[in-house]
């Protein structure tokens, strides 16, 4: 379960263009919890999911591939 979110958080940091380092010995440098997954029922089904970057308040659409 930690590498799933792991992965996530990594992708996550990639999606708002901020630098990641993986691993667990990496983790308190580029925490999981610092971003929000938000479901935005308004709009399309292509962008109703949404990361909040925590820290800076910026959103964007998840995938962002």
């Amino acid at each position: 379960m930690i590498y799933r979110a792991l992965e996530l958080a990594e992708q996550a940091y990639e999606a708002h263009g901020l630098p990641y380092e993986g691993g667990l010995s990496k983790m308190s440098k580029y925490p999981p919890s610092r971003f929000r997954w938000v479901y935005d029922e308004a709009g399309s089904a292509d962008y109703c999911v949404k990361v909040l970057d925590t820290e800076t308040g910026r959103v964007v659409v998840w995938p962002y591939f």
